[in-house]
């Protein structure tokens, strides 16, 4: 009898079973190809339907309608002319080619020489510096920006480029080294000139679209505020004086949170937005979130690298998801923020440590830390108002006022609340004077720890010392 027919039944056997598994393979591949399908256009609807809710509320979101708004100003005459003037690879006046003779001390001075007057030779030597001819020409520059109105921008360009941030920062230095020199030299008419500088450097950086631009300006803010806590910590100066410098301070406008937040929406969204559809852009993401191992990398480095990018690919192939979700929880910031700035703070940390996204992480983060500064820089301006009204009471009275409710209506219009806690900042009457201050970012009062005597403080706010203590080496209150 032919074993034919079985071999033939075999083999229809076998074809049938390689069958079965290919179509089992299409229909598992069609199945997840099919709902990839689906999950995108549900993404692409979410996200479309997000973009119409913020377009209601805000029909320029989009950075190209931020920068069209931003480029109808006209550009700073003053700004540019202090660019020139600014020698080439300067780093302030008393940078490392004073640092570095004899008799020279850091002319930044924090901690327990907050209220330490310059050495003698130290004086001599930034005093030839600063008035040396060479720089008169940026001195005249800067007092112009000072003496500049409103409603001016910084540069052509759509965007302000790294290059004019560190023009900025130089400008700032210079105005830096100005003021701590003036505080020593007891000139608060140069001290009041100072500040004005810097506030109007960081109002112009505060008119650009640009996240990083916003992010130094709150800065530069800061440290106009610093200077003039050094000067009151080193000389007297006049009722008059205090009253320009509370009228300067009364004139600044604070970018509200949810500018800044917006801001973030829109540049992150943009980005993200071109690497869906730019190729370059696509692989400048990667380059820069996955950290290619150089020629010395271990196996377990290149390892981790390629998991890395693994994980970084499928969240760039689903980038419409991200986009949505970092379109809901910025919406949400928003609306937490029509109670209170600190509790958008509070969100953006708890959504930041639940996401597994990197790109959302990332923009989270810088969200974080952009409602922070602009948080700290808030406490530290309100703080330095209420301390000019508190020296302007000493004066008059001969002693610090017993609590910040004596200095309304006469020194302030109302006491300046704690923009971390929504409470009253805090006072605190000390052996030789007195601290305004914040709770900061942790939300507890350190009994008014705002010197850098051990680490960044821990609190956020102005010190007022008695007179017989300014200009002496500081030493804390036991």
């Amino acid at each position: 009898m032919s074993d034919q027919p079985l071999k033939l039944a075999v083999k229809r056997r076998r074809w049938r079973t390689w069958y079965t598994l290919l179509l089992v393979v299409l229909l598992v591949f069609g199945g997840f190809y099919l709902f990839s399908i689906i999950r995108q256009a549900q993404a692409e609807s979410r996200l479309r339907a997000l973009i119409a809710e913020i377009e209601k509320d805000d029909p320029h979101w989009k950075l190209k309608d931020f920068e069209a708004e931003y480029n109808k100003l006209p550009i700073s005459p003053a700004f540019l002319k202090c660019i020139t003037a600014v020698p080439p690879g300067y780093r302030g006046w008393a940078g490392d080619d004073i640092e570095s003779r004899v008799g020279a001390l850091d002319y930044r001075s924090n901690g327990r020489d907050y209220n330490t007057r310059f050495p003698d030779k130290y004086y001599q030597i930034l005093n030839e510096r600063i008035t040396d001819d060479g720089v008169q020409t940026m001195r005249q520059a800067l007092l112009e920006l000072a003496r500049e109105p409103a409603g001016y921008r910084l540069h052509e360009g759509t965007r302000i480029s790294l290059s004019h941030i560190q023009d900025a920062r130089t400008i700032a230095n210079k105005i830096y080294d100005e003021s701590i020199f003036a505080a020593h030299q007891g000139d608060g008419d140069h001290v009041i000139l100072a500040f004005q500088m810097a506030m109007n450097n960081a109002r112009l950086l505060e008119q650009s679209p640009g996240l990083l631009d916003l992010l130094v300006a709150l800065s530069l803010r800061n440290l106009g505020a610093a200077c003039v806590s050094h000067a009151l910590a080193l000389c007297q100066l006049t009722d008059p004086q205090l009253q320009r410098l509370q009228l300067i301070l009364d004139q600044q406008t604070v970018p509200p949170v949810d500018q800044l937040l917006k801001c973030c929406r829109a540049s992150f969204f943009d980005d993200w937005q071109g690497a869906r559809t730019d190729s370059q852009k696509r692989s400048d993401f990667i380059k820069a979130y996955t950290n290619p191992p150089d020629a010395k990398a271990t196996w377990k480095e290149i390892a981790q690298h390629w998991i890395d990018r693994i994980r970084f690919e499928f969240i760039l192939s689903n980038l419409t998801t991200t986009q949505a979700e970092l379109l809901e929880v910025t919406g949400h910031a928003l609306a937490l923020n029509v109670n209170h700035p600190s509790q958008v703070l509070n969100y953006l940390q708890q959504q930041k440590s639940k996401s597994d996204n990197v790109l959302l992480k990332n923009s989270l983060d810088f969200c974080e830390k952009l409602v922070s500064t602009r948080l700290t820089h808030l406490a530290l301006l309100d703080s330095l108002r209420a301390a000019l009204a508190c020296e302007r009471y000493r004066l008059v009275q001969g002693n610090w006022p017993p609590t910040l409710s004596a200095l309304v209506p006469q020194y302030l219009s109302a006491i300046p609340l704690d923009p971390f806690s929504g409470q009253p900042l805090l006072y605190r009457l000390l052996p030789d004077g007195v601290v305004i201050y914040s709770v900061g970012t942790n939300g507890v009062d350190d009994q008014g720890d705002v010197l850098e005597t051990n680490g960044s403080p821990k609190d956020r706010g102005t010190r007022l010392f008695n007179p017989e203590h300014r200009g002496k080496k500081y030493e804390p209150s036991k």
